[in-house]
């Protein structure tokens, strides 16, 4: 076995300037306070959504019995007049706010959704021989969405004036996503229900031109996702990447067993990977998949927030908030149950959750954004040639890579952050790289070594005192 090896001369001495710094600079955010309901929010609140500078949603004012709008500037909820009963599915387009809601609550119960906007001032119903229009984005100031016609869904476009269907929509479509200025969607190919659903596009720039399915596309598709420049998605129970033309490949994604809520965060792509019922998180990033530790979910969405990752996950079996920072996993201190509408306002996170007495209760959460955190003192060179990048954590004491994904950098130690007792400090000899877990104690008494072993069962991290050592 050959062995790589430096010596961290951290002494309390050589470590206790940046140690005093980290207190201040820990990545991950410091909350001021637990989560905490809204005073004077509306009940069964839902639907939080940023426009215009104000968060709308749908919520039930005292008295009522009916969901109706709601904009809140941060401190007052204002109902908006004239609002349609269950407003949903909101979307901004240009400066208007639009959105689902019920057309006559007293038809009851037969009533029927239908698209409203709201420009401010008046909330007004846009015509149309559609139902239910639901997931909307936008292309070039034009709103696209999923629509009822005779009980069978089609594509729809909404310019700001007038609602049209869309020239080759008629396919059942379902997962609306943009990428480069196209529209994407899983259709169906085949007049049998279910039995051929693939990726279609349809590109604005040419509205003569129908949508229509793409060559070479896997059976199903999720909505489509911007990553490392190149369009991602899961279908047929992996996932794939796409370049936005005609070429699709598959990703392995081993030791997953399906990709879904896909999301950017932290330079990688999240995901939620399991066969049926509740999943795990899964990141990927460089070709590689790796599996939270400890990340169990039923979520299909994730929020990012200051630095960190939340989504609903589970805690004693309890349905409640999880939060990923730097690739670990940990409880909101305080998380109501079933936490669902996670939606940043005003540096802060809102999110809805139920408690004893009520569900859907609109609670408020603020931590302080992450610092930069400070470099230490470079270490001298070792003179070692080639290394692996490697990692030690008390959940995965080994856990390396080859040698070409070591990051390249000058020598030097930085510190992570603190955990109670101990230190994360990230060290760089030449291009190993470890991120070590050390202990306060230990720093007081001694210096600490890190390095890396090659053997019959790969590459190895490592972190003792320098006197044991041999």
């Amino acid at each position: 076995m050959s062995t790589l090896r430096r010596t961290l001369t951290a002494t309390l001495a050589g470590i206790a300037v940046a140690a005093v710094a980290l207190a201040g600079s820990a990545p991950a955010s410091a909350a001021s306070a637990p989560p905490a309901p809204v005073v004077g929010a509306p009940a069964s609140t839902s639907s939080y959504y940023v426009h215009n500078g104000a968060l709308f949603l749908s919520g039930v004012a005292e008295g009522d019995v009916y969901s109706s709008l709601f904009s809140f500037d941060g401190t007052t909820f204002t109902q908006v007049p004239g609002s349609p009963v269950g407003p949903t599915q909101f979307h901004t387009l240009g400066d208007e706010l639009i959105f689902e809601a019920i057309v006559d609550i007293n038809a009851l119960p037969s009533y029927s959704y239908g698209l409203f906007t709201y420009d401010g001032t008046t909330i007004t119903q846009v015509p149309g021989p559609f139902e239910s229009p639901n997931d909307f984005v936008s292309i070039g100031g034009v709103a696209y969405f999923l629509a009822s016609v005779g009980g069978v869904f089609e594509l729809w476009q909404y310019d700001g004036s007038t609602a049209s269907p869309v020239a080759g929509g008629t396919v059942d479509p379902r997962y609306l996503s943009t990428y480069n200025g196209k529209l994407y969607f899983e259709g169906d190919t085949d007049p049998t229900p279910g039995e051929a659903r693939t990726l279609f596009s349809y590109d604005p720039a040419t509205p003569g031109t129908p949508a229509a399915p793409i060559a070479g596309a896997p059976v199903g598709a999720s909505e489509l996702v911007a990553y490392d420049g190149l369009a991602y998605f899961g279908a047929d129970g992996s996932l794939y990447s796409f370049d936005g033309a005609s070429t699709f490949a598959a990703v392995d994604l081993t030791p997953a067993t399906s990709a879904g809520a896909l999301t950017v965060f932290d330079g990688a792509l999240y995901f939620t990977g399991g066969t049926s019922g509740f999943g795990n998180v899964f990141s990927y990033k460089g070709g590689t998949v790796t599996e939270v530790p400890g990340a169990v979910t039923e979520t299909v969405h994730y929020t990012e927030y200051n630095g960190s990752l939340y989504y609903l996950g589970f805690a004693n079996d309890l349905p409640v908030m999880n939060i990923i920072t730097a690739g670990q996993v940990s409880v909101l201190e305080g998380s109501p149950e079933y936490t669902f509408n996670m939606t940043v306002f005003q540096g802060k996170l809102y999110f809805s959750g139920d408690t004893d007495d009520a569900s859907n209760v609109m609670y408020v959460y603020e931590t302080e954004p992450p610092s930069p955190t400070s470099a230490g003192p470079a270490l001298a060179s070792t003179g070692l040639d080639s290394a692996p990048s490697c990692c030690f954590s008390p959940e995965h004491p080994s856990c390396c890579s080859p040698g070409p994904a070591a990051r390249r950098g000058p020598n030097g130690h930085r510190l992570l952050r603190r955990e109670h007792d101990h230190l994360v400090v990230r060290l760089v000899v030449n291009e190993l790289e470890a991120v070590a877990r050390v202990g306060l104690d230990q720093l007081l008494r001694e210096p600490v070594e890190v390095w890396c072993e090659r053997g019959n069962r790969g590459e190895a991290a490592h972190l003792a005192p320098a006197n044991e050592r041999t």
